[in-house]
Parts: structure tokens; C-alpha cells; sequence
């Protein structure tokens, strides 16, 4: 059983959310449809498996909401911060000599409150930077914020510190310590709780990160052979790291009329995108990962990183479609917004790709 958040509209129009448990998307679709439900739509499936083992920290930090907002949020409070030192500063010369009343104290406790409510925030901040570093694959970086959030005694969900070890473990893979960064991130899987499909999948990303491709693609393969819901995911890998192309027709045409999640409609388009661009047919292929970009950028709001990182990659995949539909100019302007993002997450083959594509355009519009 998994676990999905959605949104629907009940007997009377009003929009509610909820969790509800159940084997697939349509089962969700099912129950709510004979509770009377409209309009349902799946917001996200739970990583982690519902045996109280959710991926939330008991109310105090959710790594799904950690965004800017939650950062500007701690910024606030540093004026604050300041005028309490102030006035604590002036307190301590005016009271340095005498005895202390009540009133005295109250800058002492306002700064105290402040740094309490700093210190409570400080892992939302840790965790979003440390999920930028990684969209960036500036490894070192993350092994430098980990910390940060292993100290924090805020920090004990179950599921939390599990994500943290195989962050470490993917952080010590991309930095050539393969082996044992595997090793890390298998002892954390197994601590979280996290269904074997998505294990897999996450696992799988370290693989492609060093270059395993094969490996990968079985991973993902096994994944969506266990979880429906990653077959769109197995495909995409099939057809950027050398699988099977018919494979990965075959897993596409297999969610065909199937109800969707938030998530899989934008990975649904970019399979379609891919794979028409496999099959030469450009003009769909710039239309179905325009979409998907545009899903990524609405869809994924709760997490601003993955976002802005998945919108460069389409962009590198649109940038090679429209060269292909003879657009040099247009292709050029759209890759080098992206080219910096692309060669810093070893994407240098799709930008080669695009730049060859470029340049025959060039030379056929000649």
C-alpha cells in the first residue's frame, strides 16, 4: 500500500486535500470517485512506506516545503536579531553597576527567543542548500552542509536521517569514490523504510552519475516492473543511456490512459518527448518537452532546486529539437542559457549533441 496526497471537490464544489492509502492511482481515483468526489487530482506519492515512516520530520520540518519562502522567512528575523543585541547592549551599560528588575531582562529573553527560533529554522535553510548543491552535483559542498543537519538534534525522523546518509552516500559516488558511496547509500536505504522500486530508482541515479549505465537502466527496469509508477522514469533512462529502444516504447505505451500523478505527467511528456526525438519526429518532440518543462515549473513548486534544475535539462533537449527543425539561431539562444548548468551535471554529450546539430543547420540553411 502507498500512501498519495490529493485534491478534489466533494458534493458541494469545495476543494479539499487529502491522504488516502492504496495499491495505484486508479484505486485512489476509485475510492474518492464512491466517495462522491470530482475532480480529483494526485498531488504525490509517499517515498517512504506507510508504516508511520513517512517522509516528514513529526511537524517540525517537511524536506518537501523547503524552498525559498522558508529562507526568507529565517532571513526576517535577523533585524529582529540585532535590535535585541542593541538594546541588550545599551541594557548592560545602563544596569552594569546595579541591580537587575524584571524589565531589564526582557532584551536578554527577546534575544534568546530569536536565536531559539533561528536555530529551529536552520535545517530547512541546510536542507535547501544542500538539495542546490546537488541539482548542481557540487558534491563537496553537500559533504560540508551534511553535517549541519546530522548535528541537529531537531533532526530525528527516522526517514530524515536515512535521506541524509544516502545524500552522503551519492555525494562520495560523484566524487569518485563509487564503491563506497554505494555501500553508504545501501546501509541508509535499508534503515528508511523506502519501498524496494523507489530504492531502486534513487539508487539508480548514483549509477548514471558514474557513468553505469547498464546497471542503471536493470535498476530502473526492476523498478517499474515491481511500481507502474516508475515506468516512465526506466524509460527516459532507456532512451538517453542506450537501452532498448523498443523497451522503452513499450514501457511508454504501457501508462497510455492510466491516471496520473502530478509527478508522472511530467516525466510522461518528456518520455514522449525523447522518444519522438529518437523517431526524427522534431516538431512533436519541441511541443512534448515544452510541456513538460512547463509542468516541471508549475508542478514542482514545493521544490524550487529539482525544478529549476529538470527546466535546464529540457531546455538542453528543446535547444537539440529545434536545431533539428532548422532553427540555429533559436536552438543557440536556448542552449546557451543552459550550457553552464549542462557541463557542470556531466550532461556534455547532449551539449555536443546540440552543438552538432547547430551547425548542420547552419550549413544547410547556407
Amino acid at each position: 500500500m502507498a500512501r498519495y496526497k490529493v485534491q478534489y471537490a466533494d458534493r458541494q464544489g469545495r476543494e479539499k486535500y487529502a491522504y488516502v492509502e492504496a495499491q495505484n492511482v486508479e484505486s485512489v481515483h476509485a475510492q474518492l470517485a464512491a466517495q462522491g468526489a470530482v475532480d480529483c487530482r494526485v498531488l504525490m506519492e509517499d517515498m517512504a512506506s506507510t508504516r508511520g515512516r513517512l517522509l516528514r520530520l513529526e511537524g517540525r520540518l517537511k524536506p518537501e516545503a523547503l524552498d525559498a519562502m522558508v529562507r526568507r522567512k529565517l532571513l526576517r528575523q535577523i533585524p529582529w536579531l540585532l535590535l535585541a543585541m542593541a538594546l541588550d547592549g545599551c541594557n548592560y551599560w545602563r544596569t552594569a553597576y546595579g541591580p537587575r528588575t524584571l524589565v531589564d531582562w526582557v532584551p536578554v529573553w527577546t534575544l534568546v527567543m530569536g536565536g531559539t527560533m533561528a536555530f529551529a529554522l536552520w535545517p530547512a535553510v541546510a536542507w535547501s542548500a544542500i538539495e542546490r548543491a546537488t541539482v548542481w552535483h557540487r558534491w563537496q559542498q553537500v559533504l560540508r552542509l551534511l553535517p549541519w543537519l546530522e548535528w541537529n538534534p531537531l533532526v530525528f525522523a527516522k526517514v530524515m536521517r536515512s535521506l541524509l546518509g544516502m545524500r552522503r552516500g551519492r555525494a562520495l559516488a560523484g566524487l569518485g569514490k563509487e564503491e563506497e558511496g554505494l555501500a553508504v547509500f545501501d546501509a541508509a536505504a535499508a534503515k528508511g523504510g523506502f519501498s524496494r522500486p523507489a530504492s531502486d530508482s534513487m539508487r539508480s541515479d548514483i549509477l548514471i552519475g558514474v557513468h553505469r549505465y547498464d546497471e542503471a537502466i536493470a535498476l530502473r527496469r526492476a523498478a517499474a516492473a515491481s511500481d507502474p509508477i516508475h515506468a516512465y522514469d526506466a524509460a527516459i533512462t532507456m532512451l538517453r543511456y542506450g537501452g532498448d529502444l523498443a523497451e522503452a516504447r513499450a514501457l511508454i505505451q504501457s501508462r497510455e490512459g492510466a491516471a496520473l500523478t502530478e509527478m508522472e505527467r511530467i516525466f510522461a511528456e518528456y518520455a514522449h518527448g525523447l522518444l519522438a526525438l529518437s523517431d526524427q519526429r522534431f516538431r512533436e518532440a519541441l511541443d512534448r518537452l515544452t510541456t513538460a518543462r512547463k509542468l516541471a515549473e508549475t508542478g514542482l513548486v514545493q521544490a524550487p532546486a529539482q525544478s529549476a534544475g529538470l527546466q535546464r535539462l529540457l531546455d538542453g533537449h528543446r535547444a537539440l529539437a529545434i536545431a533539428s527543425l532548422g532553427e540555429p539561431d533559436w536552438a543557440e539562444l536556448v542552449l546557451n542559457e543552459v550550457s553552464e548548468f549542462l557541463l557542470a551535471t556531466d550532461e556534455e554529450a547532449l551539449v555536443s549533441d546540440c552543438r552538432n546539430a547547430i551547425s548542420r543547420a547552419r550549413t544547410g540553411s547556407k
